[in-house]
């Protein structure tokens, strides 16, 4: 996926992204919709979206549940479970690596 100012983000079908203020999967984008570019700190409309068929999955996991990738902001959720959910059940995740780190709960 491209955007107007030239950036682009490589993403699987059901990895979600912040389009106009809402989380979209990445194969329901349309030309057009707009993507926040974090470093810019504005949303750029959608310029071309490309199929590719890449090996691997990646799907990493941060505090927040953000992610930003090539200057543009995703969410590090898909569409298997509900980010809110998913949200929730990644919290022990979250507090063991806040104590490892010496977070204060």
């Amino acid at each position: 996926i491209s955007i107007a100012n030239g950036k682009k983000i490589e993403l699987s079908e059901g990895h979600l992204l912040l389009s106009n203020n809402h989380l979209v999967r990445a194969d329901k984008i349309k030309l057009g919709d707009m993507l926040f570019d974090v470093i810019e700190g504005r949303t750029y409309p959608v310029t071309n979206i490309q199929t590719i068929h890449k090996l691997g999955l990646y799907n990493p996991h941060t505090m927040q549940g953000d992610i930003v990738v090539n200057d543009i902001q995703a969410s590090s959720y898909t569409n298997v479970v509900h980010p809110s959910l998913a949200h929730m059940l990644l919290l022990p995740e979250r507090l063991v690596y806040m104590l490892s780190h010496g977070y204060s709960i």
